[in-house]
């Protein structure tokens, strides 16, 4: 039970303007291996839009979060995810999209939401602290995450441990 393939799926001919002019885009389409897939690349090259078009493809908020969660503070997300066809094996359960830049909206989300609550309020622990409370209570099973610059909020032995979990 895997995402195993990511094609872009227009009608026509592929723009030459944002986001499918960015090199991570016109990399497409991809094919994956079971486990931990990694972007690299240099700032500008489109890793950030293809990993929120993918998470916006699986149906995950745009902000991030889990499969549970919608709501929107500033919608600035591209077209790309609209634009992407996702090839699975198999079913897999809701997992996460965990962001940087939005992560605080998300802590915010769940603090205010009923049901399910974190342990404690992702808001009274450092981001790094947070997000590894997120990986410790939520990243179980066989799930998608889709994880945009998560070591951005961690220290060398915090992303260690994420690594880990």
């Amino acid at each position: 039970m895997a995402l195993r393939e990511v094609h872009l799926h227009l009608d026509g001919d592929v723009p030459s303007s944002y986001p499918f002019d960015l090199p991570a885009v016109r990399a497409l389409p991809w094919r994956l291996a079971d486990g931990v897939t990694v972007l690299v690349g240099e700032n500008g090259s489109g890793k950030s839009t293809l990993i929120e078009g993918l998470a916006v493809a699986a149906g995950f908020n745009p902000e991030g979060g889990s499969g549970q969660v919608r709501f929107a503070t500033t919608p600035s997300h591209s077209a790309l995810g609209e634009n992407l066809r996702l090839v699975w094996s198999g079913r897999l359960e809701p997992g996460w999209f965990l962001r940087a830049e939005s992560f605080y909206n998300v802590a915010s989300f769940r603090d205010a939401s009923p049901g399910r609550r974190p342990l404690r309020s992702y808001h009274e622990v450092s981001h790094g602290e947070s997000f590894l409370d997120v990986a410790r209570e939520w990243f179980r099973g066989p799930r998608l995450f889709v994880l945009d610059e998560p070591e951005a909020a961690l220290s060398f032995t915090g992303q260690l441990a994420f690594w880990r979990l």
